[in-house]
């Protein structure tokens, strides 16, 4: 019998979810398969690491990151290129900060070194600058390097072909962590300042586009890249529009010992889901289309979630003390 939607409409959400457990379950395998996806209609197998129950187990270290394509695998203290099987050790160079979408070229800073762009394949080293970097993040199409820096005191676009000195964007003294990214198909780079505030590059016309002058802890975007939600002060929410520079909800918890834990916008940007954490620990949905958001479901939960809307925006998925669930926004029944 055919599924009705809102039976398709659970089946999508339990292949999610199932997808979800063995994302997370990945390291706990007797052999990691690992994936390329160079080729966007066929996946090819590249290689096995034998015995990798965990990341201890391979290299002694922390996973840091994967490139885009998945062919590299970054450390605390090595890089490792699926496809040749080359290992660099990193040891007493650096640590690396970020790799290329094809997984060819790192950028590597510490242990006084300064920051420094790596050829994978050759293991030679070109000079970006002499201070320490804390971050730094590749453009799209890998022609642009971004480092923000606590030596330089500053974030700093650089052009990749020849390293040079593109723009400087603002100070990062005082900055516990960066927020570099870049989005809207790289047209758009967002930083933060030693304000807090978050910043819009136009890579394009290479000019600032935007600043929200709230300060904001943390932050997420949705799907599309159209909307960003700042955590502000761990007890507010509010969410923007980026294509016209405007607010367009802000959620206040007036409840004592909790704080913002998580949140999600619906694709359709009409609910917001908020978790919180402490002793009122609890997760909520906003509907934010009027002109005051209004609460329109509350429930316990434990701490640790993980939110995600599905591409209808009718459920919510979320995840706490292990399991997954999900939420029709509908009903409100979770």
């Amino acid at each position: 019998m055919p599924l009705s939607s809102t039976g398709k409409t659970l089946a999508f959400i339990c292949l999610v979810i199932i997808f979800v457990v063995q994302s997370i379950n990945i390291g706990s395998q007797e052999d990691l398969n690992i994936i390329s996806a160079d080729n966007a209609a066929q996946l090819e197998m590249l290689t096995t690491i034998e015995n990798y129950k965990d990341a201890a187990s391979y290299c002694q270290c922390d996973v840091r990151f994967f490139s885009q394509n998945g062919r590299t695998i970054a450390t605390d203290q090595k890089l490792h290129d699926l496809v040749t099987g080359a290992t660099i050790d990193l040891s007493n160079r650096g640590y690396p900060l970020a790799l290329n979408s094809q997984g060819t070229l790192a950028i590597i800073s510490g242990q006084d070194n300064g920051t420094r762009l790596l050829d994978i394949a050759t293991d030679t080293e070109q000079m970006i600058m002499s201070g320490d970097a804390e971050e730094a993040v590749f453009g799209p199409d890998d022609s642009l390097v971004v480092t923000a820096s606590r030596d330089a005191d500053a974030v700093q676009v650089w052009q990749l072909t020849d390293l040079s000195l593109i723009a400087t964007l603002g100070r990062a003294t005082s900055v516990d962590y960066m927020k570099l990214r870049f989005i809207l198909d790289g047209n758009y780079l967002i930083w933060n300042d030693n304000s807090d505030r978050l910043h819009f590059w136009d890579v394009v016309n290479q000019t600032e586009y935007w600043v929200i002058q709230t300060r904001a802890w943390n932050y997420a975007l949705t799907p599309d890249e159209t909307a960003i939600l700042l955590n502000v002060d761990f007890d507010s929410v509010e969410a923007w529009n980026i294509e016209t520079r405007s607010k367009i909800a802000e959620v206040v918890d007036t409840r004592e010992y909790s704080g913002v834990d998580n949140y999600a916008l619906s694709p359709d940007k009409q609910i917001l889901a908020i978790s919180y954490f402490g002793s009122n620990r609890r997760i909520e949905l906003w509907n934010i289309s009027f002109d005051e958001p209004q609460l329109i479901a509350e429930f316990d939960e434990g701490i640790g979630y993980a939110l995600r809307f599905s591409p209808d925006s009718r459920y919510l998925i979320y995840s706490g003390r292990g399991d997954q669930s999900f939420c029709d926004t509908e009903s409100t029944s979770c």
